[in-house]
């Protein structure tokens, strides 16, 4: 039975989705800010739902390699994971380098202020990673997880350059990203747009473009970035099923904004609404992987949940 609390919305695949009914939701009339349908309402833990190990992170630190006096920015960093591994690295050290963390959401920067709280707040800026306040050759090392692929094809070179002027003479770029090819881009693109659609991240469905790996390495070179390097690959495994929390993290995020607190009984229809969503997203991921495809991406089917492995890489450059 369909709770009172959910509505119906529309079929797919041959599955049901539902979402929740909140009066104070924008009609499709209203203007829809990146803002309301991004990042500040994704909230989630990214380490949890990308399968990030800690060796993944030491080979992040160990990349960008943070020494005492540096001044690093750690972009599109949200909630701080990255500075709080920076962070670690220099624990023993009477002092540590000075690190910036750069966001364009305020929900996910005022989430940092528990992650790391010895950040002072001077130091956690708000701003667009194409357009920073910052001036040309400020940073000793720029490091980016996860980031690129949140910008339009067409918008990502900005980053690069705009990474490239506010990094001092041979300062370090360092990004973690995606590193697709040819056969897996569109498949992992169309998986991934399908759980924002059941989401309702209607900005990121539109904006993202998940590069291959040659993409970053045009990139590195266009923005006026020389040395560079695959540093590390890896292959975390991802899951359908994971991501149920995430799929309801927009109707979790605006019910307590109007709330304050959520109930018992909207806890338990949320959580009936994620498995609901991440049944479709595993529905969808079967149908679409192909058979030839599977064996390339690591690909289990374990019934209610589709897992593969897609490609991601830590690279380097120096700014010339």
């Amino acid at each position: 039975m369909i709770p009172s609390f959910l509505k119906f919305a529309k079929s797919l695949g041959g599955g049901t989705i539902y979402e929740l009914h909140i009066v104070s939701m924008p009609s499709p009339t209203q203007k829809r800010t990146d803002k309301q349908f991004g990042f500040d309402y994704r909230i989630v833990e990214y380490e949890k739902v990308h399968n990030t190990t800690d060796e993944e992170f030491n080979q992040l630190v160990a990349a960008v390699d943070p020494k005492p006096g540096q001044i690093i920015l750690a972009g599109m960093d949200g909630y701080g994971s990255v500075t709080k591994w920076l962070l670690k690295k220099n624990m023993k050290e009477k002092t540590q380098p000075e690190i910036y963390v750069l966001d364009d959401s305020s929900v996910q920067l005022k989430r940092s202020e528990d992650n790391i709280p010895t950040i002072d707040q001077k130091h956690r800026i708000q701003a667009d990673i194409r357009e920073t306040p910052f001036k040309n050759g400020t940073f000793d090392t720029v490091v980016i997880k996860m980031g690129v692929h949140e910008i339009p094809k067409e918008e990502q070179l900005k980053l690069f350059l705009e990474m490239n002027r506010i990094l001092k003479p041979e300062g370090k770029l360092v990004i973690w990203e995606l590193a697709l090819d040819k056969e897996t881009q569109n498949v992992f693109r169309d998986v991934i747009r399908m759980k924002d659609k059941l989401a309702g991240f209607d900005k990121l469905v539109q904006n993202r473009y998940f590069p291959r790996h040659d993409d970053l390495t045009r990139l590195f070179k266009k923005g006026g970035f020389i040395d560079v390097e695959d540093y590390y690959e890896f292959y975390p495994r991802l899951s359908t099923l994971v991501r149920k929390d995430e799929l309801v993290s927009k109707e979790h995020k605006q019910l307590e904004n109007k709330n304050g607190t959520l109930t018992k009984e909207e806890e338990v229809q949320l959580k009936q609404l994620g498995k609901e969503r991440a049944k479709l997203l595993t529905e969808y991921a079967r149908k679409r992987v192909p058979v030839e495809l599977r064996k390339k991406m690591n690909y289990k089917d374990f019934g209610d949940d589709i897992q593969f492995s897609p490609k991601k890489i830590i690279m380097l450059g120096y700014k010339r």
